[in-house]
């Protein structure tokens, strides 16, 4: 039988006791004692600091489809974003004020939005 190397599954004693990462969400650390960046520490990189985002999001690209006179259909609005879940992404629009009005033409539904007042 060959030499096998055991590793502590994550939850493992062991495991914990060899690991020095700290867990992602854990109530340790200056984030969870509300402690502020020391002087000298940047709490956003120094070359982002006062700029504006300017990188159109894939949220922002199926807005301004969907804003449009014209509208969009599910077709445009994958292969805009990449996601075969653009249904779910105009539910979330509703959740943040969008209202989201279809028309079935033929085969053809087409999608319309207007942004919240």
């Amino acid at each position: 039988m060959p030499n096998q190397q055991v590793i502590p599954a994550p939850h493992s004693p062991l495991r914990a006791a060899n690991s020095s990462r700290r867990r992602i969400g854990s109530s340790s650390g200056a984030a969870a004692s509300g402690a502020q960046p020391e002087q000298g520490e940047a709490s956003e990189p120094e070359h982002q600091k006062g700029k504006k985002r300017t990188k159109r999001t894939k949220q922002d690209k199926l807005i301004a489809l969907l804003v449009r006179d014209e509208g969009t259909t599910i077709a445009q609005m994958v292969e805009a974003t990449g996601w075969y879940t653009v249904r779910a992404a105009l539910t979330g629009l509703r959740k943040k004020g969008y209202t989201i009005d279809s028309d079935k033409v033929g085969d053809t539904r087409t999608f319309r939005a207007a942004a919240p007042q």
